[in-house]
């Protein structure tokens, strides 16, 4: 009996550590960030969801929540769209900033950063 419980003791830490883990090198925590410097009250973030989807929010009165799949390459954070469109993000600790945005439409401008949020 006492074989047992040490063994579920022992077994109970191992899994509870495998589930603190922090994430890979080069890999944004899931998380939502947050627009650093919100002008107007515009209520902008983006949400990196575990499953490798992401929802970028574009305030109240927008209906239209543009969504698609991220990928980290080389420290930098890439979010692809349904339609292609694609933004390429600097990764600095807790800030993401946008570099590179392949359309005109102007939903995201580059140089905007967004950083961790602190509610999540």
């Amino acid at each position: 009996m006492k074989r047992v419980t040490i063994f579920l003791t022992l077994l109970l830490f191992i899994l509870s550590g495998a589930a603190c883990t922090s994430p890979k090198q080069g890999e944004p925590p899931v998380r939502k960030y947050v627009l650093q410097e919100s002008k107007g009250g515009k209520d902008l973030w983006i949400l990196l969801q575990e499953d490798g989807t992401f929802v970028i929010h574009l305030g109240i009165a927008i209906s239209y929540e543009p969504a698609g799949t991220y990928t980290v390459e080389d420290h930098e954070l890439i979010l692809r769209m349904h339609n292609q469109e694609t933004f390429r993000f600097q990764m600095r600790q807790d800030t993401l900033i946008l570099t590179h945005v392949s359309s005109s439409e102007g939903l995201l401008l580059e140089g905007m950063r967004f950083i961790r949020s602190k509610s999540d």
